[in-house]
């Protein structure tokens, strides 16, 4: 049949071919439903030709797609995965905010507001939300579904080493901007834990890393924009550049005078490139999140869905 030879050849359409759309189908431009109408003509409303909506709005893959069993609890988990880890970053940054008004502001300041509850509960719902990433439709590889499975399990000891860090190691200090003097035995346990938790939230990324791509493979546009491949490899850059600088706060760690004071500069200043690098990468993460919800919640119009071949006269041409 004609219409499955064009599915064949990536769902594009012969300049000859003369179907009518027996589908919704939004205008590209105008939102215009053109339903009823051909293929080979334009839109009532702005005339943009039909052609061109089918290019910008159909996917050649779309018969090739599993159907998502629960797509409400994937689409809330995807989010719930972003923003959790989003709000638990922010609240590192709440923390942060109040070391430097206690260090710059006359050291009596401390932190009035204790915002880790905030944060591990973000890890938690970041968490949960993970979970409901795990196998959002049959069909997918084993290897991709235990890596996904371990990526929720490592959420366990991330939420652990960020309690650790700031609500214990952390307490009575103002980390990165107190001045050194000599090294402190308990503040290179804290630059080991911090290290820790740039490993494992590492860890996490790359095992939810395939169900992301699994998301993204649903819907035309972000396959070609490849959005899990720009801002997940983001954020393994941005904590590369945070563990570099831990690195160099260990290496300050076995340094004394002049050499200290240099080394001190470098890994805050890593640390704090690093971080600000990591806030904009999880904010491209859940822009992309939110994006993908209505890919998640309907399945991708196919041809199939919206065309069908007019009835021909016996000679061939086509009926009224």
């Amino acid at each position: 049949m004609q219409l499955a030879d064009e599915r064949s050849h990536g769902g594009t359409l012969p300049a000859s071919a003369a179907f009518d759309l027996t589908g919704d189908l939004p205008c590209a431009s105008c939102g215009y439903n053109l339903r009823g109408l051909s293929i080979m003509h334009e839109c009532p409303e702005c005339g943009v030709p039909v052609r061109a909506t089918l290019l910008a709005r159909v996917d050649p893959k779309a018969t090739e797609l599993r159907r998502i069993t629960r797509p409400r609890l994937v689409a809330a988990g995807l989010v719930c995965w972003s923003v959790g880890g989003l709000v638990a970053l922010l609240v590192t940054w709440v923390m942060r905010l109040q070391d430097a008004v206690a260090a710059f502001g006359g050291g009596g300041f401390g932190r009035p507001f204790d915002a880790v509850p905030l944060g591990l509960a973000a890890l938690v719902l970041s968490g949960l939300g993970a979970l409901a990433l795990v196998r959002p439709h049959a069909g997918i590889p084993a290897r991709k579904t235990w890596s996904a499975i371990l990526a929720v399990a490592l959420y366990v000891p991330l939420a652990y080493l960020y309690w650790l860090v700031l609500a214990r190691l952390d307490q009575g200090t103002v980390p990165y901007f107190a001045t050194p003097t000599t090294p402190h035995p308990e503040e290179m346990v804290r630059t080991m834990a911090r290290l820790a938790t740039a490993l494992v939230l590492g860890l996490i990324i790359l095992g939810m890393r395939p169900m992301a791509r699994v998301l993204v493979a649903r819907s035309a546009v972000l396959r070609r924009r490849a959005v899990d491949r720009q801002t997940l490899y983001a954020s393994l850059a941005s904590l590369g550049i945070t563990m570099l600088g831990d690195l160099a706060s260990l290496i300050e760690h076995a340094l004394h005078g002049p050499v200290l004071d240099a080394f001190s500069d470098i890994d805050v200043f890593l640390i704090g490139l690093g971080s600000v690098l990591l806030t904009v990468a999880v904010f491209g993460v859940v822009a992309d999140s939110i994006r993908l919800v209505p890919v998640v919640m309907h399945r991708p119009l196919g041809l199939a869905d919206i065309l069908t071949e007019p009835a021909r006269s016996p000679d061939g041409e086509r009926a009224a």
